[in-house]
């Protein structure tokens, strides 16, 4: 049975709400993810869930869909689009930058921040007991490093060396438990989203190791990396514990807002009022993970923890 039981945040916590990929047209209003699935979020947290509100949210890109003819005017309406629905139910959200809100440079990574008051594509969030990071890609468009055809929102950028560097400054400025957010999975995962055409899962990992991994396991204080893109549904169990440098963090896959089959082209995608909410505890090292499913107003699994995961890292 649904768990409809009122939910708080575990007492000395601190929470996150995980918005996914928007991906779609706002202004064709595509049957996708779009208005319908993100307007059930807004009235659920609005009326339902204004007294447990989390310490942010976070939207984790691909705010647009497809690569809007290139036109940098109609990427800057789907922002001021979500903007609008953001303003309409009160929420401050932070946003993650994706691949398809900066493709072939019609929008650059800092025009992207500008756009949204940002210094930078990354940036940090203070949290209280808790520091968030937002890795946001600086390199301009490229090919694919794959040799594969262009495609829409092509590619999910590369992190360049002083984006690597930032995040070493960063991390070791901080030592509080610490959340890093980017659209892209840190390591591969089995998603539903890869017809083997291009690098749908286009992980950091992959294109940054051992630089990118050796810099997180050193920083013990890095309990979790936090990503959307891969269009998994919530309940694929991408979510759980990854090794990396001998230490183990949290891989969070929050990009269930629209979910798409293994090969299938975009108009088939399924939009779900699916979110996820991730608790970082006061010991610094176990992270809770809930869905909540908002079109059904209910915490989604079973009745006694609203299908949570508790990840103890290491």
């Amino acid at each position: 049975m649904p768990y409809r039981a009122r939910w708080a945040a575990p007492a000395g916590g601190t929470t996150v709400q995980l918005i996914g990929d928007v991906q779609t047209d706002w202004e064709r209003i595509w049957p996708l993810s779009g208005r319908t699935t993100y307007d059930a979020i807004g009235r659920d947290v609005r009326d339902h869930l204004i007294h447990d509100a989390p310490a942010a949210r976070f939207q984790m890109g691909d705010i647009s869909d497809g690569d809007a003819g290139g036109d940098p005017a109609v990427l800057r309406r789907r922002f001021a689009l979500f903007d609008a629905w953001c303003g309409s139910y009160r929420l401050a959200v932070y946003k993650v930058m994706g691949n398809h809100d900066v493709p072939y440079d019609a929008v650059t990574p800092r025009q992207w921040a500008a756009v949204w008051g940002y210094p930078a594509p990354s940036y940090t969030v203070d949290l209280g007991d808790v520091n968030a990071v937002v890795l946001g890609p600086s390199a301009p468009h490229t090919a694919s490093p794959l040799g594969e055809p262009p495609c829409p929102g092509w590619p999910v950028r590369p992190l360049t060396a002083a984006d690597i560097a930032w995040l070493d400054r960063t991390l070791a400025a901080d030592t509080r438990p610490t959340l890093v957010l980017n659209h892209a999975p840190l390591a591969s995962e089995p998603t539903v989203f890869g017809s083997g055409w291009q690098d749908n899962q286009s992980t950091m990992r992959s294109r940054h190791a051992p630089d990118l991994v050796e810099l997180l396991a050193g920083h013990r204080h890095v309990v979790a990396w936090a990503h959307g893109h891969t269009h998994t549904p919530w309940d694929r169990g991408t979510t759980g514990l990854m090794t990396i440098g001998g230490r183990r963090i949290a891989r969070i896959d929050a990009a269930a807002t629209y979910t798409q089959p293994t090969g299938a082209p975009p108009e088939v995608g399924v939009g779900r009022a699916v979110t996820f909410y991730v608790t970082v505890l006061d010991d610094g090292r176990t992270v809770d993970v809930r869905w909540r499913d908002h079109a059904a107003q209910v915490w989604t699994g079973a009745p006694d923890v609203g299908r949570l995961h508790r990840l103890v890292t290491s």
